[in-house]
Parts: C-alpha cells; structure tokens; sequence
C-alpha cells in the first residue's frame, strides 16, 4: 500500500469513489496505475501523486516472488 495525492477532483465511476484534490489515498500502486493509465489515456494527465510508498527499493510488489 502507498499513499497518493489527487491532483484534481474526479470521480472514479467503476468504483464509486471521489478523490478531492490535495486529498490523500491509501491503495495499492496497481490500483493507482490502472487510475492514472485511465486519466492519461483520456485527459493526458495523471491525476493521482505517489507520496509515500511502503515497498522497499529494489523488492518486487509481486507476492509470488517469495515463493
């Protein structure tokens, strides 16, 4: 999990959820990605700030590489 600004206001309509801007959002950085893939595509922007993250350098986010 990792903590992103919104850099607008915006609606995500699939899953229901307002990000305000300036608002921080906890989610994971394959739910961030798939937002901002989505803004980029559409607006030419990514709407969301990465600002904290929780995976440690040179880790991968994959559960399967522990395994």
């Amino acid at each position: 999990m990792a903590k992103y600004k919104a850099k607008t206001n915006f609606f995500m309509e699939k899953t229901g959820q307002q990000f305000d801007v300036n608002n921080v959002y906890e989610m994971t950085a394959a739910e961030a990605d798939e937002i901002n893939r989505q803004t980029l595509a559409e607006y030419g922007d990514n709407w969301l700030e990465e600002i904290e993250s929780d995976v440690v350098p040179g880790l991968s986010e994959n559960p399967d590489y522990l395994i």
